[in-house]
């Protein structure tokens, strides 16, 4: 078991030729590689199509949602998955791009509580309902959630981004939760110093 998972890791030091070209395409700006990323050192094909595809989805500039939503959205899942890493990394993160620190950090503190903040807008609103039941009912998912949605004026496409980033965050904090990994040792967002 290695020091922030409950199974073994491989660092950078470690690692092998495949693992370690994996962590080269993976890395931070500043050569790190996430704790979450060392737990596929068994599986290093599946690290570079897990990466690629949250990089395109959350930091490619073809998106149709702001930066600071796909962040707020990713928050929100780990908040309602109890995902303490995830949360903390993209609340960081959030918080960041909002560029408001007061409003964002209280807005992430009412979705602790499980209330709906009170300075988001009737958009913003929407997007956290919608997010809420993905995460927590998906059986319940009607086509009545989507039209919420329509009607704050969101458009298809930045309705299939709320979608796949609810989506891909549940992955990710099921991998995370289940595998108990932690950010010990880790610098918290990605933002600042990212590739």
């Amino acid at each position: 078991m290695s020091k922030f998972s409950w199974i073994e890791t491989v660092d950078r030091a470690d690692a092998g030729p495949e693992l370690l070209e994996a962590f080269g395409e993976v890395c931070r700006g500043d050569g790190s590689v996430h704790n979450m990323y060392q737990a596929f050192a068994t599986r290093p094909d599946l690290l570079i199509l897990a990466d690629r595809f949250y990089r395109e989805l959350l930091h490619n500039p073809r998106r149709s949602l702001e930066d600071w939503l796909q962040e707020l959205v990713a928050t929100h899942v780990a908040i309602l998955c109890g995902c303490k890493y995830a949360r903390d990394n993209h609340g960081t993160n959030f918080v960041l791009l909002l560029g408001d620190e007061k409003r964002g950090w209280a807005i992430l503190e009412a979705l602790e509580a499980g209330r709906m903040p009170e300075s988001v807008d009737a958009r913003i609103a929407a997007i956290i309902t919608y997010t809420e039941k993905l995460t927590l009912h998906p059986a319940e998912m009607a086509e009545g959630d989507v039209a919420a949605l329509r009607a704050v004026d969101l458009n298809d496409a930045q309705i299939f981004e709320v979608n796949q980033v609810a989506a891909n965050f549940s992955y990710w904090a099921r991998m995370l939760n289940g595998l108990g990994l932690t950010t010990l040792g880790e610098a918290i967002g990605t933002y600042e110093g990212e590739t």
